[in-house]
């Protein structure tokens, strides 16, 4: 597997097309930080591709903000329910390992 697979590159950006997301925190545990950078870059390589095929379509897209957030206050599988909240992410992307536990909303 390559890393745009491993990351799942083409199914986040899918997904964030899809839901009209503008604002998406990507969180980090420190672990997988150093590759924080180039998923941040395929991303928007990605979300760009998706872009411009609907604005030939319609005319209509959004600009997505990317936002890493790499300092979580308790253990890194937990989702920074509270850092997105202060960027006001419509979502956050968790990569790495998760404890699966129930989010706010």
């Amino acid at each position: 597997m390559d890393f745009k697979e491993v990351c799942e590159i083409g199914r986040t950006a899918d997904f964030i097309h899809n839901k009209n997301f503008a604002k998406v925190a990507l969180q980090f545990p420190d672990e997988l930080l150093k590759d924080s950078g180039r998923v941040v870059s395929d991303l928007r390589d990605k979300l760009q591709l998706l872009r411009e095929s609907v604005t030939e379509q319609n005319g209509d897209s959004i600009e997505v903000q990317l936002f890493v957030m790499a300092d979580t206050n308790y253990g890194s599988c937990f989702v920074d329910e509270v850092g997105a909240l202060h960027i006001v992410a419509d979502c956050v992307i968790h990569y790495g390992h998760t404890c699966l536990s129930r989010l706010c909303y």
